[in-house]
């Protein structure tokens, strides 16, 4: 059996030697085959050098793959994946706030227990400001409504699974990734394990406010169409309500309690119209919808277990 381990890299380079090392000593005592695939997301510093020495210390155990410029987080996740050669696979940053032994007790886990392909690590505690994590809870709330997908709002990207679910992954081509999105409509059983986040060894976190939004929008526009049904939505408000308006101005006209000029009429069929255009932009945004969802190229199915007839029947 092969463990192989997915570590992203973006300018890691004090994080490299560190995290190697205690890799090494959560997984070299558990007596299983295992390799570390370093994806170098387009290094400012000497990642990539650091990386060549580990390369040439430890070729049996160490893959790199080192982009051209940087793609960002999910883009390296992505070229692990297709690099990988293990039945089981983990994902960890390179940081050290995400301990190694912890893949150790993951993986254990899914031996013992066949109905999972998945084990995530959710965080007890968070060492964010409270603003982050108010910011994370209403995001998830928000996706979960506009996909109907499980997200957990405590949930990360480290995670060991099979290799059935790696192979899933690989099936979806598309191009904007996110991966939690991913895990979560393949739908595979997963548990659910608590662990401690660490401090950083070294350097500072490269997501920004601005980034964490921007990824917010990619996982929200990856996964659901609903909010381009939003002028459909707001065209039917105003049609109707100026309607509803015109009938009780009518009303109203015809008792003598208000008079109606003809500019008013006017602005209510103004209302009406835009009304009516706002719809038609809607109908129109629905069947784009379904042209962005048949241009992803999901499968409409992926199988998890298959138990096929042994032949004719007596």
């Amino acid at each position: 059996m092969l463990l192989s381990c997915i570590i992203p890299c973006y300018d890691e380079a004090e994080n490299i030697r560190p995290f190697f090392q205690a890799a090494e000593q959560a997984l070299a005592p558990w007596d299983r085959q295992y390799e570390l695939i370093f994806v170098d997301d387009g290094s400012r510093d000497e990642t990539l050098q650091e990386l060549e020495k580990l390369y040439r210390r430890a070729p049996d155990r160490v893959r790199v793959v080192s982009f051209s410029r940087n793609f960002g987080k999910e883009a390296a996740i992505y070229a692990g994946l297709h690099h990988c050669a293990g039945d089981y696979v983990a994902l960890i940053d390179a940081d050290l706030q995400q301990r190694p032994d912890y893949i150790a007790q993951m993986l254990t886990f899914l031996e013992e227990h066949p109905e999972y392909d998945e084990v995530v690590a959710y965080q007890e505690r968070r060492n964010e400001s409270r603003l982050l994590v108010l910011c994370k809870g209403l995001f998830y709330k928000i996706i979960r409504r506009l996909t109907g997908l499980p997200f957990a709002a405590d949930a990360s990207d480290f995670r060991v699974f099979r290799r059935n679910v790696l192979e899933a992954i690989l099936s979806l081509p598309e191009r904007g990734r996110f991966s939690k999105g991913i895990f979560a409509w393949i739908g595979f059983p997963t548990y659910r394990m608590p662990y401690q986040v660490e401090e950083r060894a070294n350097g500072a976190s490269k997501w920004s406010l601005g980034k964490l939004f921007g990824y917010a929008m990619e996982g929200i526009t990856a996964f659901s169409t609903k909010l381009l049904l939003l002028p459909l939505i707001a065209g039917v408000i105003l049609a109707v309500g100026a309607v509803l308006l015109a009938v009780v101005l009518k009303i109203l006209s015809v008792a003598g309690a208000l008079s109606v000029t003809g500019v008013g009429w006017l602005a209510m069929l103004l209302v009406f119209l835009a009304g009516v255009q706002l719809q038609g932009l809607g109908v129109a945004a629905f069947y784009l919808g379904k042209l962005f969802n048949e241009g992803k190229g999901r499968p409409v199915y992926i199988e998890r277990v298959v138990l096929p007839g042994g032949g004719e029947g007596k």
